[in-house]
């Protein structure tokens, strides 16, 4: 597997799994309480990281494509 591809298949599983801890940390625990033994803000805190993380592969799939694109070897 290409270094493009895997960079773009683990950016969607870091932003799908980012987008729903944020969902369940708005929608289902309440503020001040623990939710599956985090608070709302830590599992913000750790959405948030998942989604730059996302973000961050992302572009480093794009450097891959481009370098592709440009005959070099990655």
């Amino acid at each position: 597997m290409k270094s493009s591809k895997l960079f773009h298949v683990l950016s969607v599983v870091f932003g799908i799994a980012g987008l729903l801890l944020w969902a369940v940390a708005i929608f289902a625990v309440p503020a001040g309480a623990l939710g599956f033994g985090q608070t709302r803000e830590t599992m913000l805190m750790c959405a948030m990281v998942s989604l730059l993380a996302a973000i961050w592969l992302l572009v480093g799939a794009m450097h891959h494509i481009t370098l592709a694109k440009m005959g070099e070897t990655v």
